[in-house]
């Protein structure tokens, strides 16, 4: 997957992204088979990223919660989910 227009709408809002300190995190699925690329530099896909506070994973489990941060609402979505598996 390519970057390009990202990069290029950046750029025309003065931004610029530094593709080395960019990662992805792919959720449902551990592996990927398409790597993103910007400027033909390979972004880094991980397994989990920790964002304001709670520790997402690739598997959709929030590890760590705290009062702020996502860990309330990717709760609430999960059990929306099971609630639908569950009907």
């Amino acid at each position: 997957m390519n970057f390009e227009k990202v990069d290029k709408a950046a750029e025309i809002t003065g931004l610029q992204i530094n593709v080395n300190k960019m990662k992805s995190l792919v959720f449902g699925r551990e592996n990927i088979d398409q790597r993103l690329h910007l400027d033909q530099t390979e972004v880094e896909n991980v397994q989990e990223f920790v964002n304001l506070g709670s520790l997402l994973t690739w598997d959709m489990t929030v590890l760590r919660r705290q009062r702020t941060g996502l860990g309330k609402p990717v709760e609430q979505w999960q059990n929306c989910e099971r609630q639908k598996k569950s009907v």
